[in-house]
């Protein structure tokens, strides 16, 4: 099932609140595209089409949790870009990384990421687990996987939920 969407320009403007994180697609000056966060209110998603293709959701599975997690997420890293503390295209790049973890997580069925930090924390031990044996497979390349480490880990992106 479809849903609705709304695009946000970073950083937001002071004082501002999503209202509705779920249908929030980010936008960057100077950066084409957008990021679709609002996708990881939802527990249950398609993610088996590339990030550039809208996805297909169980509307029945939006966690209210997720979604001041995603609240939360978008606010810290507004704060990054207003401070000058990050690019865009870095929490653009650390976004995608964010993204991409969450939604292998789903699959796994490790909903409580981001909501919980253990279950987070292991999570993360365990995605770096697969993307090490794609690396040693030769599926994956060694700097793309440090890359996702880097924008997962060193940007603090995680910690701020």
């Amino acid at each position: 099932m479809s849903r609705l969407y709304e695009e946000v320009r970073m950083p937001l403007a002071e004082g501002t609140t999503l209202l509705h994180p779920e249908r929030a697609l980010l936008r960057w000056e100077g950066i084409d595209g957008r990021a679709d966060i609002g996708q990881i209110c939802y527990l249950k998603r398609d993610t088996s089409r590339p990030q550039r293709s809208r996805r297909i959701f169980d509307v029945t599975s939006f966690s209210s949790e997720r979604a001041r997690v995603v609240r939360l997420l978008v606010a810290h890293l507004s704060g990054r870009m207003t401070l000058g503390a990050m690019r865009p295209k870095t929490v653009h790049g650390a976004l995608r990384a964010v993204l991409d973890f969450v939604n292998w997580a789903d699959r796994q069925g490790l909903h409580q990421v981001l909501c919980d930090e253990k279950a987070t924390a292991e999570a993360v031990h365990g995605y770096f687990h697969e993307k090490r044996e794609q690396v040693s497979l030769g599926n994956l390349k060694r700097n793309a996987v440090g890359l996702y480490q880097r924008n997962l880990l060193l940007k603090s992106v995680v910690d701020a939920t």
